[in-house]
């Protein structure tokens, strides 16, 4: 029995889909296949945790202005 396994290039990492060909050859010289398709879904991966990137400008301007302020008070 032969046993070919192809694995697909998976599309946007979505999904990986596996060809099994099985191959049998009774004592009579008779070949059989069966082909078997198995498909396995990949979770797309968590984003990479960040900071919101205007919410730390928006806060670091805040404390800029304000340190300004007591600067020029001195």
């Amino acid at each position: 029995m032969l046993i070919q396994l192809f694995e697909t290039i998976p599309l946007l990492y979505a999904y990986i889909m596996i060809t099994i060909t099985f191959y049998v050859q009774d004592r009579a010289g008779n070949i059989g296949t069966e082909t078997v398709i198995v498909i396995k879904s990949i979770p797309p991966q968590p984003a990479i945790f960040g900071y919101n990137l205007f919410f730390l400008l928006g806060i670091l301007s805040v404390v800029v202005i304000i340190i300004s302020k007591k600067l020029k008070r001195s």
